[in-house]
């Protein structure tokens, strides 16, 4: 199976792994470029007012949105988290794309799927209040580290989660969809009934209070069991070393997707990275890099969002593709994720624009 010029096979055989690199960053916004909206209410489930906060671009026009989940074992963490800051929502920003990061309702208080509803009804939030902030209801973006990737990867695998998990307390917004057109998800757990795969601290201090113990509410809460044909692209970021969450979520996730006919999705590995893309050691040095990410991630949503609707019929149209430079590199032997010996190769990699099959953002049909 072949993973952005990568063959991968998890169980015994060789991976060989390309990263991807972005050879030019665009120059950084000032302050007068972005309109920040701060603390705004967007549904209250029970009572509990959850906010989010907005990072507009000050251009005119209406604006693809990227929804940001925060990390955090769904028992902590905030919107203010360190993911909104610099460079990431000025580099969206800097290309015409809205930066939306939300609050959720936080275990042990509040379980699964409570902040998979959530999510789906701030994204209900933003298409219902399109006009007043300048968003292009018809592109939506979702982002998530580490449990907020759990929680991305549940809403866009399964259409806006409404039909799977209902709206919950979460009654609000109804006339609107909660699908969106585009998802990345950094270093997120994929499938939480394999308890291998998790750190201790992980296991007992995230994956029981959110999701109980047991087969069936594990399965729940995994998003390997709801892949389907014709899921929004997805680029799924890990780290090779990780040792809360293994990469083997992320592979096995990437190889389910593309098993069901998926053909927009990739996988980055990331080289000497433990979770939160934490520095494994000195030497060799992480690769690719945390700017080099945040780069790759920007680039993907304005790959998927800026034409989404747009029909093309040609690969080599500059109009309806989006080329990564790949970045070459060499792993050494490792038995985090798979047992391998990863070779130095160099290739490109080009993705294809699909034509999105919502349109318009009602919850009609």
């Amino acid at each position: 199976m072949t993973v952005s010029g990568w063959e991968v096979a998890v169980d015994g055989a060789f991976v060989l792994l390309i990263m991807l690199m972005v050879a030019v960053l665009p120059v950084p916004l000032s302050n007068a470029q972005t309109q920040t909206i701060s603390n705004v209410t967007y549904c209250s489930p029970g009572g509990i007012n959850l906010q989010l906060d907005l990072y507009l671009p000050t251009s005119a026009g209406s604006h693809p949105v990227v929804v940001q989940v925060h990390a955090g074992g769904w028992t902590g963490g905030a919107k203010s988290s360190k993911e909104t800051l610099p460079p990431v929502y000025t580099l969206l920003n800097a290309q015409g794309i809205a930066f939306v990061s939300i609050n959720y309702r936080l275990a042990p208080a509040y379980k699964f799927p409570a902040p998979v509803q959530d999510t789906a009804c701030a994204i209900r939030f933003l298409r219902a209040h399109a006009t007043q902030y300048g968003i292009d209801p018809t592109k939506v973006g979702l982002w998530g580290m580490s449990a907020g990737g759990q929680i991305t990867d549940m809403v866009a695998l399964t259409g806006g989660g409404v039909a799977t998990f209902g709206y919950g307390a979460d009654n609000q917004w109804t006339g609107y969809l909660s699908n969106v057109q585009a998802l990345v998800s950094w270093f997120g757990p994929t499938n939480v009934t394999i308890q291998s795969d998790f750190s201790a601290a992980a296991w007992s201090g995230a994956i029981l209070p959110e999701f109980g113990a047991g087969f069936p509410a594990e399965a729940a809460g995994s998003p390997v069991y709801y892949v389907t044909a014709n899921e929004p692209p997805v680029l799924l970021i890990h780290g090779y070393n990780d040792t809360t969450v293994s990469c083997r979520q992320s592979i096995n996730l990437y190889n389910l997707l593309t098993s069901a006919g998926n053909t927009n999705d990739q996988l980055v590995l990331v080289q000497n990275a433990d979770h939160s893309f934490q520095r494994l050691s000195s030497w060799p040095p992480m690769s690719p890099s945390l700017t080099q990410i945040q780069q790759m991630t920007a680039d993907w949503f304005a790959a998927w969002l800026l034409q989404v609707g747009t029909t093309t019929t040609s690969s080599s149209s500059t109009s309806s593709t989006a080329t990564w430079t790949t970045y070459t590199t060499t792993y050494a032997t490792s038995t985090v994720c798979v047992t391998t010996i990863v070779t130095t190769i160099t290739s490109t990699y080009t993705t294809t624009r699909i034509t999105s099959n919502e349109v318009s953002g009602s919850a009609s049909p």
